[in-house]
C-alpha cells in the first residue's frame, strides 16, 4: 500500500470494505439526509480508490434516534445493532467483538473501515494493520493520535457522510495552525517596516525634484518600487499555495488567508461526484385562506420509535412466511437483524394497534390455550401467505438432511444450538449456518420435523427448550 497519498494497491482497491459504525460517537450531522449516507459513503471511497463491496455495520443506543433515521438507514443497506444504554463501553465491546471475528472470515487482501474517535479501538487497529489489513478512519472532531496513526486514509466524519475524498492532513492540524500563526505575525512586521521604508523614500524623491518638471516625468516613468515588491509577494505567495505537498511532505507555511486544510481530491482520476442532499420542490397550491401560490406547511407524520420496530418486524415476518402473532414479532426483535433483546414487543403492539398503524386480526381457529389466534398486520395489509410450521409431513430433501446432519455433527454447531433461547432463535442459527436458500418459515419447518418426528433435537421438558440434547443415533440411521 502507499500510505493513504494516492490510489490503492490492485489487490485492496478491488477488496472487500468492512465499515463498522459507532453512531454514538459519529452521530448522524444535522442537516443530512439520512437516506443518502450509504451511497455517499460509497463515493468516498471510490473517489479514494475503493471499489470492492461494501458492508456498513452500526452499533449504539438507537432509542434516541428518530424513526425516520432509524427507517433511512435500515432501508438503505446499513444493519442497525442496537446497544442499550447504561453499560459503559458496550457499542465499542460490541464492535471490536464482530470486528475480530470478521477478520478471522474475511483475511487480507481486505480493508477495514472504522467510523469513531475512540482510542478504545488503537490496539485493535494497530494489530490488524501488522497483520496486513488496511486500516481507513473516520473520526469526530475530537480523535485520539494514536487511533489516526493507526489508518492509511483519514476522513473528517462530515466529510466522509457527503461522499468528499479523505484528508490526509488530519494528523498536523494542530501543527498547520500553530506554525500559520507564526508565519502571519512575522509577515505583518514585514509588512509593517516596508511600509516605513516607502514613506521616506518617497518623502526624499519629493524633495528633489520639487522644481523640475522634467524630472518629475522621468521619474513617474520608473516602476514602483512598493507594488513591485507587493507583486513578489502575492507570486511567491501564490506559488506555496499551489503545492500541498512538497518533497513528499506536507507544505506547513500557512497563507495569509487560510480557513483550515481542505480534503485532497484528485485532479487526474475519474470520480463520481459526491451525491448532492436532494432538495424536494415547494408544491403551490390554489389559496385556502392561505392566498393562491402560497405553500401551506403540511404536519409531518410522526412515528414512535417503538412502533417503527414494530412495522420493521412485521415486514420481515412478510419476507420470511412467518405468522405475525405476538411471540413470532417479539422474537424476531429479540433474534433477529433488528437484534433488541430488551424490547417490550406487547406494549408496542398495543400503541401501534392504539394509533391505528397496526390491526389486530382474530382468526377462529383455536389456539392451545383456548383463545382465538390474534395476528397482526400493517394498516390497509391482508395476511400473507405463511408456512404451516407444524406441518409434520413436510418433505425434506436428502440434500438438506446431509447439510442439517454435517451441521450437527460438529461441536461448533452444538455449541450454537446449545446456546439458543427458543425455537425461532434455534432456527435463525440454521439458517446462517447451513439452510441459506431456505426463508425461515420453512426453516421453522424444519427445525419442527427434527424435534417431533426425527427426534434428533430433544428439548427439555420442563423448560420447553434449554438444556437441549441431542439423538445421534437416528442421524447414523439416515446416513448409514
Amino acid at each position: 500500500m502507499n500510505g493513504g497519498r494516492g490510489s490503492p494497491d490492485a489487490a485492496y482497491a478491488e477488496a472487500k470494505t468492512s465499515l463498522w459504525w459507532d453512531i454514538e460517537n459519529c452521530m448522524v450531522p444535522h442537516g443530512t439526509d439520512p437516506n443518502l449516507i450509504a451511497q455517499n459513503i460509497s463515493t468516498a471511497l471510490a473517489c479514494a480508490g475503493f471499489t470492492g463491496p461494501i458492508s456498513i455495520s452500526a452499533y449504539g443506543d438507537t432509542v434516541p434516534l428518530s424513526s425516520t433515521i432509524l427507517y433511512a438507514l435500515s432501508s438503505t443497506g446499513i444493519s442497525l445493532h442496537h446497544v442499550p444504554a447504561g453499560i459503559k463501553d458496550a457499542s465499542d465491546k460490541k464492535i471490536l467483538v464482530d470486528m475480530l471475528f470478521w477478520a478471522l472470515d474475511n483475511p487480507p487482501p481486505a480493508n477495514i473501515l472504522l467510523i469513531s474517535g475512540d482510542r478504545d479501538f488503537c490496539n485493535a487497529l494497530h494489530k490488524l494493520r501488522m497483520r496486513q489489513y488496511n486500516i481507513l478512519l473516520a473520526h469526530a472532531p475530537s480523535v485520539s493520535q494514536a487511533l489516526v496513526s493507526a489508518a492509511k486514509t483519514v476522513w473528517h466524519w462530515k466529510s466522509l457522510v457527503i461522499g468528499d475524498p479523505p484528508s490526509y492532513l488530519s494528523s498536523v492540524v494542530k501543527e498547520v495552525k500553530d506554525l500559520g500563526n507564526n508565519n502571519n505575525n512575522n509577515n505583518n512586521n514585514n509588512n509593517n517596516n516596508n511600509n516605513n521604508n516607502n514613506n521616506n523614500n518617497n518623502k526624499v524623491k519629493d524633495d528633489k525634484v520639487r522644481d523640475s518638471s522634467s524630472t518629475r516625468t522621468k521619474k513617474s516613468n520608473k516602476p514602483n518600487n512598493s507594488t513591485s515588491q507587493t507583486y513578489q509577494n502575492n507570486k511567491t505567495q501564490k506559488s506555496s499555495n499551489s503545492v500541498p505537498y512538497k518533497n513528499g511532505k506536507p507544505n506547513l507555511n500557512k497563507p495569509k488567508n487560510f480557513s483550515g486544510p481542505r480534503s485532497y481530491r484528485p485532479s487526474n482520476h475519474n470520480v463520481p461526484p459526491p451525491v448532492p442532499v436532494p432538495v424536494p420542490p415547494a408544491r403551490k397550491t390554489a389559496g385556502t385562506g392561505t392566498g393562491a401560490g402560497t405553500v401551506p406547511k403540511q404536519p409531518k407524520p410522526e412515528v414512535q420509535f417503538p412502533i417503527s420496530v414494530v412495522l420493521r418486524a412485521l415486514s420481515i415476518l412478510q419476507k420470511e412466511k412467518i405468522t405475525s402473532n405476538e411471540a413470532n414479532i417479539s422474537d424476531c426483535i429479540r433474534f433477529g437483524e433488528i437484534n433488541m433483546p430488551t424490547f417490550n414487543a406487547k406494549s408496542a403492539l398495543e400503541m401501534a394497534v392504539q394509533k391505528n398503524l397496526v390491526v389486530k386480526l382474530e382468526l377462529e381457529s383455536k389456539g392451545k390455550n383456548g383463545n382465538n389466534n390474534k395476528f397482526y398486520v400493517p394498516k390497509n395489509e391482508k395476511m400473507w401467505n405463511c408456512v404451516n410450521v407444524m406441518d409434520i409431513d413436510a418433505k425434506i430433501s436428502k440434500t438438506t438432511l446431509n447439510e442439517l446432519i454435517r451441521f450437527l455433527s460438529s461441536s461448533e454447531g452444538r455449541g450454537e444450538l446449545m446456546a439458543s433461547q427458543g425455537r425461532y432463535h434455534a432456527a435463525i442459527i440454521l439458517k446462517k449456518s447451513c439452510l441459506k436458500t431456505h426463508t425461515l418459515g420453512d426453516v421453522l419447518q424444519i427445525l419442527n420435523n427434527l424435534i417431533s418426528v426425527k427426534k434428533w433435537i430433544i428439548p427439555n421438558s420442563s423448560s420447553g427448550w434449554q438444556p437441549l440434547s441431542f439423538n445421534f443415533s437416528s442421524c447414523l440411521k439416515v446416513t448409514n
